[in-house]
């Protein structure tokens, strides 16, 4: 079963209602592509293309201009040499979370020369700090599909207001690993009584 992204994880973690709004979602999920596109495609104008779509959304063009210019203020023209579109996800097994696997995909850039990864979150960059632990957690203590480039920093861009927090990966501690598998089981519980019914906003 799929978990949606992280940030649903970390919202299921504290207690959150596990929808959001759909028009928001649905932008950020383009967003995603987009940003995929971009870095396959190595596009220096990919929000200027985007932007000349018939059915372009609102949100996500104001996504990707801010993407453009924190790319440009932090790495200029040596964006897609040191930045590596990257894609993995994280496996918690039958046996672990009951009933169902669950799997949660991510997606991030790593910056091998600054021994830095970063996420892209939308206005919500005030969680960071709470969210690193349960990532942490999650990497270290479950399957991943692909080994995690060595990280000495966590740095969040916010597309939303175009701002940065950045955390030392290192001294961020564990989250505890009962509350990680108890979300877990929560998403599937709440996955298995809404069967049938699309329940995956976000």
């Amino acid at each position: 079963m799929k978990c949606p992204s992280l940030f649903h994880f970390y919202r299921s973690y504290y207690g959150g209602a596990s929808q959001g709004k759909v028009h928001f979602a649905r932008a950020i999920i383009e967003t995603g592509k987009q940003l995929e596109n971009i870095f396959r495609s190595h596009n220096f104008h990919g929000d200027k293309q985007y932007e000349k779509r018939e059915f372009a959304l609102s949100l996500t063009k104001g996504f990707l201009r801010r993407f453009y210019e924190l790319a440009e203020h932090h790495y200029g023209r040596r964006l897609f040499d040191d930045l590596h579109w990257m894609e993995n996800r994280v496996t918690m097994s039958k046996q672990i979370v009951g009933k169902r696997e669950l799997y949660i995909p991510f997606t991030y850039c790593a910056v091998p020369n600054e021994n830095r990864l970063i996420f892209f979150e939308y206005g919500r960059l005030d969680d960071v700090a709470k969210w690193l632990p349960i990532f942490k957690t999650l990497i270290e203590s479950y399957e991943l599909q692909h080994p995690m480039p060595q990280a000495e920093f966590i740095t969040y861009w916010d597309l939303m207001k175009g701002t940065t927090a950045e955390l030392s990966y290192p001294k961020s501690f564990l989250a505890p690993k009962e509350q990680v598998v108890i979300t877990a089981r929560t998403i599937v519980e709440h996955a298995v009584r809404r069967k049938g019914r699309r329940s995956w906003d976000l």
